[in-house]
């Protein structure tokens, strides 16, 4: 399994282990059996040299958190919304190196940060959205 895979993997599980999200989609998906729902999406990698045997990577993914206002209405869905983004970032907060992950040889996990939310809501549809940008921090050994 590649490094993405294996990160993404760990972010859906540390996702669907929080009660209040009814569905996770490791892919993009608007139509959902219930709300909240969510979907995380790769949106950026990048290297760089540390030593001579160690360089740093970077996986970024977005968390998108959804709420349909049509039948709960703003106020609710906004609601629910400030909660749940809370508890995706207190989750992250408390598991800093998602403990348990597995990655390829050669990579060490160093720390996985939400480092920003984004609010919007998905044009043509009823849903509002807040995107939690998730950054991994992994060491890779040139010499594994």
């Amino acid at each position: 399994m590649t490094t993405y895979t294996t990160i993404r993997n760990k972010i859906k599980a540390k996702l669907e282990a929080i009660d209040k999200i009814q569905e996770v989609n490791d892919y993009p998906k608007q139509k959902f059996a219930g709300f909240p729902s969510a979907n995380i999406l790769p949106t950026r990698q990048e290297s760089g040299y540390m030593t001579t045997i160690h360089n740093g990577r970077s996986y970024t993914f977005a968390v998108n958190l959804y709420y349909d206002v049509e039948h709960s209405g703003i106020e609710e869905a906004l609601n629910a919304l400030f909660d749940l983004v809370d508890d995706v970032l207190d989750n992250f907060d408390k598991d800093p190196q998602l403990a348990g992950i597995s990655l390829p040889v050669g990579y060490t996990m160093v720390t996985v940060t939400p480092t920003n939310v984004v609010w919007g809501q998905v044009p043509d549809t009823h849903l509002i959205l807040a995107t939690i940008n998730v950054e991994t921090k992994v060491e890779f050994n040139i010499n594994s």
